[in-house]
């Protein structure tokens, strides 16, 4: 399904189209669950959309659903942490939670009944 470019001119046309296609793509076995952001350039268009089931309970996915997207984000992390490295706004060699909390970052790195999270550090081995 193609979104018809004259019909960005009026939104609520393209968030239907848009909408519907999402829908379409996660009723495919091969999806189960579709989260989908669309802006234009100079901001006219923003549309945030989902479909599907979020998890085993069977709730709804939403476009604020917490989203698991495995190793595609580890290039661009990367690079970001050694820039700031660069600028000297981050130490390699300081914990993670100098930066994220340990709050946000509890249990992130658990084995058994030990959390190895505090030991983590973005330094190269």
């Amino acid at each position: 399904m193609m979104v018809d470019r004259t019909s960005i001119k009026a939104p609520e046309v393209a968030a239907e189209q848009l909408q519907r296609l999402v829908e379409r793509l996660a009723s495919k076995p091969s999806f189960g669950h579709v989260i989908v952001g669309v802006e234009r350039g100079d901001g006219s268009f923003s549309w945030r959309g989902a479909a599907g089931i979020a998890n085993a309970d069977g709730a709804p996915m939403t476009p604020e659903t917490p989203f698991f997207i495995a190793s595609v984000t580890k290039l661009y992390i990367a690079t970001l942490i050694f820039q700031l490295h660069e600028e000297g706004r981050v130490d390699l060699d300081a914990p993670i939670s100098t930066y994220l909390g340990d709050q946000r970052i509890a249990g992130l790195h658990r084995i058994g009944s030990v959390d190895y999270t505090p030991d983590i550090t973005a330094s190269i081995c």
